[in-house]
C-alpha cells in the first residue's frame, strides 16, 4: 500500500469516526427531548359529587360518552369513588381514560353541570403532586364552582355543542379502527429531502391501494413510521397482515392496526404507575 492509499484510508476512517460521533450526539439529543417531554394526562378528578344514591356504574355510563375508559389486567374499569375510613362516600372520584383527547372533552361538557343534585367540579387529575396532598372534596360553600350557572343533567343532552363533540369523537374513533401503522419505513437518521419523502408516500399509497380505497397517508421521518387510513376496516386488516414482515427499501416492516396500539395502553403499567397506585 503506497503513501497515497494510506492517506486516503486514514481520511475515510476519520470521516466515518466523525459521522458516528454526530449520530451519537443526535441520538442523545433525541433521548433528552423525549425524557423532558411533558406527561400528557389521561385521567380526570371529579369532586362535589353527591354522597347519596350514586355508584361507580352510574359514573361510568355518564363519562364513557367522551371516550373509552381504561381497564386493568383483570378487566375492571378504571373508575373509583373515594370513601373514608368508615366506608362512606367522600364525594370525589377518579376516572382514567384510554386516550388523552377524552380529558378536555369530559371537562368541557361535565364541569359545572348538575348531576344527582350536585354541581360537578371536573378537572385534570394531578398525579405529579398526588403524594403531597390527599384528594379531599372542596367545601361547597367556599368553592367558586357553586357560583357557576347550574345546568340540569337529566339524561342525554341534545344541545348542539354536545352533538358536535360526540360527532367529532365518533369520527376520530372510526378513523382509528380503520387505520394501520407501518414502522421501519425509513431510518430515523436518514437525511431525506421533501421530494424523497413524497416519493416514499406515493409508494406507500400505491402499495396500500392494492387492498382497497385509502383516505389518507401520513409519513413521520422522525419516528420512521407511516399511518394509513382506509375506507373500510376489512381492507385495513388485510393490508396490515400482508405488510407485516415485508421488506421495503431493504428494511423489514412492522405493521399493525392502530386500535391494537390504543388497546395496549391499558397494559402499560410503567407509564401509568402513579395512576394505578391511586386506583388500587
Amino acid at each position: 500500500m503506497d503513501k497515497e492509499e494510506l492517506e486516503l484510508k486514514c481520511h475515510l476512517k476519520e470521516i466515518k469516526k466523525k459521522e458516528l460521533q454526530r449520530r451519537k450526539l443526535e441520538q442523545s439529543k433525541r433521548k433528552d427531548i423525549t425524557e423532558e417531554k411533558k406527561y400528557e394526562p389521561t385521567a380526570i378528578y371529579i369532586s362535589n359529587l353527591s354522597t347519596k344514591d350514586i355508584d361507580e356504574q352510574q359514573l361510568i355510563n355518564e363519562f364513557s360518552k367522551y371516550g373509552a375508559i381504561r381497564k386493568d389486567q383483570e378487566g375492571n374499569v378504571r373508575c373509583k369513588l373515594y370513601k373514608d375510613s368508615e366506608g362512606k362516600l367522600k364525594g370525589d372520584a377518579l376516572i382514567i381514560y384510554v386516550r388523552k383527547e377524552s380529558v378536555p372533552m369530559a371537562i368541557e361538557m361535565m364541569d359545572g353541570y348538575r348531576f344527582k343534585n350536585s354541581v360537578l367540579d371536573v378537572k385534570v387529575a394531578d398525579f405529579e403532586n398526588q403524594r403531597k396532598r390527599s384528594f379531599e372534596p372542596e367545601d361547597s360553600d367556599n368553592s367558586e364552582k357553586t357560583k357557576k350557572q347550574q345546568k340540569t343533567l337529566s339524561g342525554p343532552r341534545e344541545s348542539k355543542k354536545m352533538q358536535q363533540v360526540s360527532q367529532k369523537f365518533e369520527e376520530n374513533q372510526d378513523k382509528i379502527v380503520r387505520s394501520i401503522k407501518i414502522s421501519n419505513i425509513v431510518g430515523i437518521y436518514d437525511q431525506l429531502s421533501k421530494e424523497e419523502l413524497n416519493d416514499i408516500k406515493a409508494d406507500i399509497l400505491e402499495g396500500c391501494l392494492d387492498f382497497g380505497p385509502v383516505e389518507d397517508v401520513q409519513l413521520s421521518p422522525d419516528s420512521g413510521e407511516a399511518a394509513v387510513v382506509f375506507k373500510y376496516l376489512k381492507d385495513a386488516q388485510s393490508c396490515s397482515k400482508k405488510m407485516n414482515g415485508r421488506f421495503f427499501g431493504g428494511r423489514e416492516l412492522v405493521s399493525f392496526l392502530m386500535n391494537e396500539e390504543v388497546s395496549s395502553q391499558s397494559d402499560n403499567l410503567k407509564n401509568y404507575a402513579l395512576e394505578d397506585d391511586l386506583i388500587e
